[in-house]
């Protein structure tokens, strides 16, 4: 019983500064070394930053995420396409500079680790860039552009692959959410 109230008291104050977003994935590119091409379909993205610090006067802050998209693998100009799915999961850091109180850019880096079942894959590096409006103190919208890197094995080959997204967020503040 002390562990279950431990765990829906950290849960509580967890998840009662953070936000939650959910977007929706222009056509990734992919790239693993023999030229890019993009995928056939986009995807979506859900995901979750816990603030962890803000400067003073509220200009900066520092929070840290995760994240999982996943994408539909039918690639426009492949030889082998498969209709498969692919994403990642990704935990990053997320630094992030407000410019007004509705008008704020962000950048981030993390770790990535491949979700898909046809290839053996790495974990590898994800960063980007972005930029966020907050419409109101509860909900905002956003545009990122992500990449995602990492090696990828197919018998005695070895490889890197590149997967690179433009993603329209919206946001969902949970601050204030548990009081």
């Amino acid at each position: 019983m002390k562990k279950l109230l431990f765990l829906i008291t950290v849960m509580s104050l967890s998840f009662s500064q953070g936000t939650v977003y959910l977007g929706l994935e222009q056509t990734p590119e992919w790239d693993d070394g023999s030229g890019a091409m993009d995928m056939d379909a986009g995807g979506m993205v859900l995901g979750y930053n816990h603030p962890v610090h803000m400067s003073e006067d509220g200009k900066y802050v520092l929070s840290f995420g995760t994240s999982i998209n996943m994408s539909d693998m039918m690639i426009t100009g492949a030889d082998n396409a498969t209709n498969d799915r692919m994403g990642y999961l990704a935990w990053y850091a997320l630094p992030m500079w407000n410019f007004s109180e509705k008008v704020a850019a962000w950048m981030s880096l993390g770790y990535a680790r491949a979700l898909q079942n046809s290839e053996n894959t790495c974990t590898g590096l994800t960063y980007g860039l972005g930029a966020h409006y907050r419409v109101n103190d509860t909900y905002g919208v956003g545009l990122g552009y992500v990449t995602n890197t990492n090696e990828m094995t197919d018998g005695n080959s070895t490889w890197d692959r590149e997967v690179s997204r433009l993603t329209v967020y919206v946001s969902k503040s949970l601050a204030g959410m548990f009081k």
